[in-house]
């Protein structure tokens, strides 16, 4: 043989291993790159709703500002008198009275006059309980987004290690495979050689080889 039963063995094991190398490493890539994709939607999607939640911890946070200005426990403080709802009731109410002193006669009277002011301070008290119930739900409001953007950054965390830990297992793989192959392909070289020394080939087994007699003669060389 021109080339030699040995070198041909020996040049499969090594083209073979190279291909399994090749195709371990492609592999590995194809994972990894799966792997750096599934972490991007990921970070789009927490993003997206840190985004949509962000009108709700402003709004959150506006109203315990003012909730807390009205304890006296921080400088914001909103005049609850001249919101639209606590308008709205006080005007009805004084037009209702008016009507009914007017049905009596007695518009412009002192207990007319009496009437209307009492009113108008009870209705204070219980709007501004009111108010302070809203501005607390408001508050309530923040609150939830906040617990809930903890809730979706930690879901992003755990899927985050887990796609990290998965690309680092892919590209572990990558490089346990072509190791693999390598070692394959060489331990299959050195099994052709073996051989060849062995006079399994015959006397010209190829590589510079010369059998020894001893092992020709086993083989019926």
């Amino acid at each position: 043989m021109a080339i030699g039963t040995t070198a041909m063995l020996a040049m499969g094991s090594v083209a073979g291993g190279l291909i399994q190398g090749s195709a371990a490493k492609s592999a590995s890539a194809a994972q990894t790159q799966l792997g750096y994709d599934a972490l991007d939607l990921q970070r789009q999607q927490y993003e997206t709703a840190m985004s949509q939640s962000a009108p709700w911890l402003e709004a959150g946070q506006t109203s315990l500002d003012a909730y807390l200005g009205e304890l006296g426990l921080g400088p914001d403080t909103v005049d609850f008198q001249e919101s639209e709802g606590y308008k709205f009731a006080l005007d009805q109410g004084q037009k209702a009275m008016d009507r009914t002193a007017a049905a009596r006669g007695n518009r412009l009277g002192g207990a007319t006059m009496k009437e209307a002011a009492r009113y108008a301070t009870g209705l204070a008290d219980q709007e501004y309980g009111t108010f302070l119930n809203r501005l607390a739900a408001g508050a309530g409001m923040g609150q939830t987004a906040v617990s809930q953007n903890a809730a979706i950054g930690q879901g992003y965390a755990n899927a985050g290690g887990s796609i990290l830990q998965g690309i680092g297992s892919a590209q572990a793989s990558g490089y346990v495979g072509q190791s693999n192959a390598f070692t394959g392909a060489m331990s299959n070289v050195y099994g052709a050689y073996g051989a060849g020394m062995s006079g399994m080939f015959g006397p010209k087994p190829g590589l510079g080889i010369t059998p020894s007699p001893a092992g020709l003669a086993a083989y019926g060389w």
